[in-house]
């Protein structure tokens, strides 16, 4: 069974590494980066949203135009496009909401033009992976003042039979068109602020940060590399972030990284060890419990396969995947009930 599609989280957050080049001859604010949201309002609003198939959300008047376009500027890699999907002003203050008021250091104006350029560099060095082709707007949370909004949607590739890439989007309308100021991808669980106010809130010195960023591109490069079912050259990816001073988050997404390509080389038994590492660091990411579903189905351990492949479509929603391990982990435990 391919794990390919659970490569794509982990190359979302390559765009963490190259936003913190920006401020790698800076020294933040030391302190840990709390998480913008309860993780059981989080799990509870994406439940709500994917969980059970429903008609597409109606979409607001350029809403839809905006994920052509994103989706464009992914697959093309192109910075130029990338700088004007994304509100800069707005991201500078989620993150400094998140990591603390000195976790940007310097003038306001220069930051956020860092933060333009960072976003045009992730974008041009494919932290989106091939983009996508189509969006189903699941939902839309309009927000108080009613500028912004919070879009629940899946985006999909060209024959694409995985049911496609759950995200968040987090959007402001500015003189009628839409820009992005947080994502994201939803069976990881780590939205793009909270990713950058936990690396740039670490108090390192610049080699340090340099360290982070390596990792974080390595993790870019080693989902490509799965993606093209070679292991080997993802696991040589992977080296920069054994050492790399990471958060907890980031290292669980390592982890959950180091799962897949343990499925690839047709390993469970370790994939399942790096899934527990992964659960200690961050509870509650969805898509360890699709690498577990398929390492207890390769073990043969029927009963813990369904209960993962289960614990999965509750959160996200039918998922071709999860699906053929729960069906037939449900006919092997008929079968040995009939015995």
């Amino acid at each position: 069974m391919s794990v390919r599609a659970l490569y794509a989280a982990a190359a979302l957050l390559l765009a963490g590494g190259v936003i913190l080049d920006a401020w790698l001859d800076t020294a933040p604010a030391p302190g840990a980066a709390p998480d913008l949201e309860p993780t059981a309002d989080r799990a509870a609003a994406v439940r709500a949203a994917f969980a059970t198939p429903a008609d597409p959300a109606p979409a607001a008047d350029g809403l839809a135009d905006f994920f052509v376009r994103a989706g464009r500027v992914a697959r093309t890699r192109d910075p130029v496009g990338a700088v004007d999907l994304f509100d800069a002003d707005r991201l500078y203050e989620e993150i400094r909401a998140a990591a603390g008021p000195d976790a940007l250091p310097g003038a306001k104006r220069e930051a956020v033009g860092r933060l333009y350029a960072a976003v045009g560099r992730a974008f041009a060095g494919g932290w989106t992976g091939a983009g996508w082709d189509a969006t189903d707007i699941c939902r839309v949370d309009a927000q108080p003042g009613g500028r912004d909004m919070i879009v629940y949607a899946r985006h999909r590739r060209a024959g694409d039979t995985t049911g496609g890439v759950p995200a968040r989007w987090w959007l402001a309308r500015r003189d009628g068109e839409y820009q992005a100021y947080d994502f994201e991808d939803c069976r990881v669980g780590l939205r793009l602020t909270d990713q950058l106010a936990g690396l740039v809130g670490q108090p390192l010195d610049p080699a340090g940060h340099a360290a982070a960023a390596d990792a974080l591109r390595g993790l870019g490069l080693a989902a490509e590399a799965c993606a093209a079912n070679d292991p080997a050259r993802a696991e040589a990816a992977l080296a920069p972030t054994r050492s790399a001073p990471l958060p907890p988050a980031t290292r669980a997404v390592v982890h959950l990284a180091d799962a897949a390509v343990a499925l690839q080389r047709d390993d469970p038994t370790a994939a399942l060890a790096h899934v527990q590492a992964a659960d200690r660091l961050r509870p509650g990411m969805v898509g360890a419990e699709l690498v577990k579903a398929v390492a207890y189905y390769r073990r043969g351990e029927w009963g813990p396969a369904a209960d993962a492949a289960r614990a999965y479509t509750a959160a996200l929603g039918p998922d071709p995947r999860a699906e053929m391990v729960l069906a037939e982990a449900e006919r092997q435990l008929a079968k040995s009930r009939m015995r």
